[in-house]
């Protein structure tokens, strides 16, 4: 099975980044954390790599696909923590959106 970041750049559907949430929730039950960290990403059409692929560039010369991806990605991403926080209230899980 491919891994969270393998998902995201071979760009499979928002459905296979599922694992992400199951893997926050094993560290909150088995691991015990009180506190946890989780990022959003950048949008990935910005990245230099991607800049000039395809002919869906916008005007700041991203691939707007790829950046819809990464917004999709987020909102996914912060529902999954706020589901998460209904279920464990005592863990702080902490939200950093770019």
């Amino acid at each position: 099975m491919p891994s969270y970041m393998e998902n995201l750049f071979l760009r499979h559907p928002i459905s296979c980044l599922r694992p992400l949430r199951i893997q926050l929730e094993k560290l909150i039950k088995e691991a015990g954390a009180e506190t946890a960290n989780v990022s959003g990403i950048l949008p990935i059409g910005c990245f230099l790599g991607y800049r000039t692929e395809g002919d869906s560039i916008g005007k700041c010369r991203c691939h707007e696909g790829l950046n819809m991806y990464s917004k999709l990605h987020n909102e996914h991403l912060w529902q999954a923590i706020r589901e998460l926080r209904l279920k464990y209230p005592d863990v702080h899980i902490i939200y950093a959106d770019y």
